[in-house]
């Protein structure tokens, strides 16, 4: 199977200080491979929040707020990566 033709997800996170991610997962929700993913994901949104705020302690708790699924054409309409607002950021790691 095709990476285009696995499923995609749109995934809001609530971080521990209230800021909010959302992040375009492609991939089966298995337990293993969707948890993974979704961490990569966050990791990553993280890690911009932190170079546009360098107060940021190292690691931040989240929380998986909603999963919902993509259409092919709303899908296409999210960019793989973009810049980070503080209260949203999209990204993309692609989980098999």
């Amino acid at each position: 199977m095709t990476a285009s033709s696995l499923p995609q997800w749109q995934v809001v996170l609530r971080w521990d200080d209230g800021a909010r991610s959302t992040v375009r997962y492609t991939g089966r929700l298995w337990v293993g491979a969707m948890s993974q993913g979704v961490h990569q994901l966050a990791v990553a949104c993280y890690a911009q929040r932190q170079a546009r705020e360098p107060g940021l302690p190292e690691h931040m708790p989240y929380l998986i707020l909603s999963f919902t699924p993509l259409q092919l054409d709303t899908a296409s309409a999210l960019p793989m990566i973009s810049g980070c607002r503080p209260d949203e950021c999209v990204c993309s790691v692609k989980a098999c």
